[in-house]
């Protein structure tokens, strides 16, 4: 592995402990996508293509989709579809922004 990161010119390992929750334990405190993405679902994560997304609201938001560097990649204002299409997108992690009624989600999305 660091044979693999020198060669990309980096100086560091990250690394990061995984913890899993059992959701059937009663001191595990769980929330639904909805609640958890502002009544906002996006699917497929990892996504090939198109990114489908449900809501609850009947006013538009305005979507924005950034790379890692914080560059903007797609903006939609006024976004009232039920997908967007990601396929000219390379394979890697991204940010989608959802800014709706003064609330802002934010959710990885991997490109694959």
């Amino acid at each position: 592995v660091e044979e693999y990161i020198n060669q990309l010119g980096c100086d560091s390992i990250v690394t990061y402990d995984l913890s899993v929750l059992d959701e059937n334990d009663p001191l595990c405190i769980t929330t639904s996508t909805e609640e958890l993405n502002g009544g906002w679902e996006v699917y497929p994560n990892p996504v090939m293509d198109f990114l489908f997304f449900e809501n609850n609201h009947s006013q538009p938001a305005d979507v924005q989709i950034y790379n890692l560097h914080g560059i903007l990649l797609r903006s939609r204002i006024n976004f009232n579809e039920n997908k967007m299409n990601l396929e000219e997108l390379p394979s890697g992690l991204y940010y989608l922004i959802i800014h709706h009624q003064e609330k802002v989600q934010t959710m990885p999305i991997i490109k694959l």
